[in-house]
């Protein structure tokens, strides 16, 4: 094919694949952004268009539970983009996309890397037309790493200076807020502040729904983690309530986000568990894994905290056997992929140890919830949220 025509089509393909993105159509959008993508590599001086098509194919397909896919696109994506401007501020933003894609992924180390790399690119300045300083939305990225690595003093202080960028440039309601609250208020979940998070998620949920309707789906993740800081304070039927909310807004998207769903079945579990309906619980559990599986593969610290929890439920029928198969599958796991001293680490070998420690006759009655508070959090917080532009 002709260059010109490559181009053309290229060209058209993209703007195809924009308009069902924006419609939320990320199966059509991804197809008419490969097929972009395929007619641009042999146009000419299209760097910035392939760029953008490689940005709505990471999307999609991050979108669509595959990650790798998505982190291959967004890292084509910055090499056009750097070949173009590499000081612009859209490379920076594609970074701070990647990293925090890695993070997803699990990759810990390589994410804190490249968002470094984008902080030092970002500057307080760079807002245009009332959005988010792009400082702001890194610090915000990097936060959330501390935040899964366990440098939880680091990580509230990225949030806080983000937090005050966006408040000092857009104001305290603007949607960009409601991420930083949204992070804040899982922080102080895993920090065992119960109700500091309970307030930070409702303001998040205030925010967000001010802004994009109660029926959103970031809205929904911000009322799994509201759902996540009643839990542990006892409020176990308004938690219910809340997970049972943000489910079904996530199942009314299609393709409903599967990482979303997981996480939401798994919450629903730990209420099951805290009424001592442990079945019931393992039920769901089992359902959460398995999705998670799906996404992340079987060696991320997602699926060792859904074993972690499961185990837990298991252990509340008095399975011995099924009970230490579990906790061994998730250290192995986390000894893999996190610190020795990180809390998931420390949760699975406790546990692990409490139910070598078990012995038939199995006691009358174990006590899932204290356990799982010792060791993991049943409950999770909903995925912590990057900063929309």
């Amino acid at each position: 094919m002709h260059p010109t025509i490559a181009s053309r089509w290229g060209r058209y393909r993209q703007r195809l694949a924009a308009g069902h993105a924006a419609l939320g159509r990320p199966e059509d959008a991804l197809r008419h952004a490969t097929a972009a993508v395929r007619h641009l590599q042999h146009g000419t001086d299209v760097s910035t268009e392939l760029a953008a098509s490689y940005e709505i194919v990471a999307n999609c397909r991050q979108e669509l539970g595959q990650l790798e896919g998505a982190a291959a696109a967004r890292r084509s994506a910055i090499g056009h983009l750097e070949r173009a401007a590499p000081d612009a501020t859209a490379s920076t933003l594609a970074l701070v996309k990647l990293g925090d894609l890695v993070r997803l992924q699990g990759h810990f180390e390589e994410a804190e890397l490249i968002l470094t790399r984008a902080l030092r690119r970002a500057t307080n300045n760079d807002a245009d037309g009332g959005q988010p300083p792009l400082r702001a939305l890194t610090l915000n990225a990097l936060g959330i790493v501390y935040k899964d690595t366990a440098r939880y003093d680091a990580a509230d202080a990225a949030y806080r200076e983000a937090l005050e960028l966006i408040t000092t440039t857009c104001g305290p309601d603007h949607a960009a807020a409601a991420p930083l609250w949204h992070n804040i208020a899982g922080l102080a979940h895993v920090r065992g502040q119960a109700a500091q998070a309970a307030t930070a998620a409702g303001r998040a949920v205030r925010i967000r729904k001010n802004a994009l309707g109660p029926d959103h789906h970031l809205v929904a993740q911000d009322l799994a983690v509201h759902g996540a800081a009643l839990l542990e304070m006892g409020d176990t039927d308004e938690a219910e309530r809340l997970f049972e909310r943000a489910l079904a807004i996530f199942r009314a998207r299609h393709p409903a986000n599967q990482h979303d769903v997981a996480v939401n079945i798994s919450n629903l579990a730990a209420c099951r568990l805290q009424r001592n309906d442990a079945a019931g619980a393992e039920a769901l559990f089992r359902r959460g894994l398995a999705l998670k599986q799906a996404i992340f593969g079987c060696h991320h610290p997602e699926v060792a905290r859904q074993l972690n929890n499961l185990a837990v439920a298991v252990a509340a029928q008095h399975r011995i056997n099924d009970t230490n198969d579990l906790h061994r599958r998730a250290l192995r796991i986390v000894r893999n992929a996190l610190p020795a001293d990180h809390p998931l680490t420390r949760a699975c070998l406790q546990n692990l140890a409490i139910a070598d420690s078990t012995s038939p006759p199995p006691p009358r009655r174990s006590t899932p919830a204290s356990t799982t508070r010792s060791s993991a959090k049943s409950s999770e917080p909903a995925a912590d949220g990057p900063i929309s532009v």
